[in-house]
């Protein structure tokens, strides 16, 4: 036996119909920010809605995540040696440093 709640009969108004339905009512957001809408909106209006909003931020995150390969401008041996002769200096740079500031 199910015991009912009072507010299975009231009626309200749909927020986004403005037609009138019994029960509990559904969320209509991201359509309309507060009440309630009807059963009838939500499953032609809201749910289409939010499904389509969640396709385009899945599409944007898919975007986002698409990393873009190029032709690099050099051979990975040319950036080794360009980066350890960066290193180099810097290792110099350091000691050269620390000489002045500890004799």
């Amino acid at each position: 036996m199910r015991i009912k709640n009072k507010m299975e009969n009231k009626t309200k108004i749909c927020v986004l119909c403005g037609g009138e339905f019994i029960g509990w009512g559904n969320n209509p957001q991201p359509l309309k920010e507060e009440g309630e809408c009807c059963e009838i909106c939500n499953a032609r209006k809201v749910l289409p809605e939010r499904i389509k909003q969640l396709r385009e931020r899945l599409s944007k995150k898919e975007e986002e995540e698409v990393v873009i390969v190029k032709k690099p401008k050099k051979s990975l041996g040319e950036a080794v040696k360009e980066v350890s002769g960066n290193l180099n200096e810097m290792g110099e740079n350091i000691s050269k440093g620390l000489k002045k500031a500890f004799g």
